[in-house]
């Protein structure tokens, strides 16, 4: 299969798979729960913005899921560096 659909479907199982090691990253690295909340609220905000990518897979929404990964690193970065400081 080629086309817009498939790289949506790609794009969704990519995402799945990169919140999944996100939240194993919390108990193996002895992260707390202010990171492990963080990877929750993220990784959820991450797989809508992909679901809705995958129904619509317009330049727009990919331009969006885009912008929101780069985000999603950044803030699931900041939860790292909060957690350690904090220690919850």
């Amino acid at each position: 299969m080629t086309g817009p659909g498939a790289v949506a479907n790609w794009v969704l199982g990519c995402t799945a798979v990169l919140v999944a090691v996100s939240l194993a990253v919390g108990p193996i690295g002895g992260l707390g729960i202010l990171y492990l909340g963080g990877a929750v609220l993220l990784g959820a905000v991450f797989v809508a913005t992909a679901r809705r990518f995958r129904r619509d897979p317009a330049p727009g929404r990919a331009m969006a899921l885009f912008h929101y990964s780069v985000t999603y690193l950044t803030l699931l970065s900041v939860c790292v560096g909060v957690d350690a400081v904090v220690g919850w």
